[in-house]
């Protein structure tokens, strides 16, 4: 049991140190974020709490503004399209991501099905705030005890 959990927080750590290596300017961002609000006032730590808690709130609104957006269908496509517990930021030109991954995975040099059309018509309609959302939903989906559609879906309604 004790060589699980240390193989556990080994591989956690493994991809922690992968994401701040591949992140950096998110890091510099969020360390200027931070050094703009600390003061006697605030300390880092209630920063960083206020910070947390307007960002799950975001997501919230988020994932209230995508229920009964996807079908099972839908959600089992873009989930393995990408099957990974971290997903690319959606920063910096990626507003088509989810669309583009479809195209990518199930499209290629092929007419897209009806099916793939709608899809990627309801991606590419997403706003930012929803972008973000459902890549938590996503992030969750594979972290999760359940099959990551079950889990998706279960965020989602």
């Amino acid at each position: 049991m004790q060589e699980s959990i240390r193989k556990e927080v080994t591989v956690s750590e493994f991809l922690f140190d992968c994401w701040k290596d591949e992140n950096e300017y998110y890091l510099e961002k969020l360390d200027r974020y931070m050094t703009e609000r600390v003061s006697e006032a605030a300390s880092r730590e209630m920063v960083s709490l206020v910070a947390q808690t307007r960002y799950v709130e975001l997501l919230e609104i988020g994932r209230a503004s995508l229920q009964g957006t996807f079908t099972a269908d839908e959600l089992y496509l873009l989930l393995n399209a990408y099957p990974q517990p971290w997903w690319p930021e959606l920063n910096g030109g990626h507003g088509c991501f989810f669309a583009s991954l479809i195209s990518t995975e199930y499209v290629g040099d092929d007419e897209p099905t009806p099916a793939i059309e709608e899809l990627i018509r309801k991606l590419c309609n997403l706003d930012v705030l929803q972008q973000m959302a459902l890549t938590d939903v996503f992030e969750r989906a594979w972290r999760s005890q359940k099959h990551p559609v079950d889990s998706a879906l279960e965020v989602l309604s």
